[in-house]
């Protein structure tokens, strides 16, 4: 056997166990169960309120998009009928338009 290494394996015992005091590997093992806890509260209780705001949020989004729709067939609306009034009124300047310059052309050639 080589100077430093050891072929039997470590063993539980109770000079082992002893060198490790009961306080200290109990207090992580409870922190970290109640850390776990606490976490898995957290999450849990998100998950609740995002599920619980779902609907709510899905009506918004709904009322929202109606609105918008309704806002969107407002405009078109708007824009068609300004359109339209616009054209009667470059029409009826076309017209007027025309009938001064015929008006003109005729006392010309009187």
């Amino acid at each position: 056997m080589k100077a430093g290494k050891c072929n039997t394996p470590i063993r539980s015992t109770k000079s082992y166990k002893s060198r490790i005091s009961h306080e200290r590997w109990h207090l992580p093992v409870v922190e970290l169960a109640v850390r776990l806890w606490f976490r898995n509260l957290v999450a849990f209780a998100l998950a609740a309120m995002a599920l619980n705001g779902a609907p709510k949020l899905r009506a918004q989004t709904t009322n929202e998009v109606e609105q918008l729709k309704r806002q969107m067939q407002q405009l078109q609306e708007n824009f068609e009928r300004v359109q339209r009034d616009q054209r009667q009124q470059i029409d009826a300047l076309s017209k007027k338009l025309d009938d001064l310059t015929k008006q003109q052309n005729t006392e010309a050639e009187k």
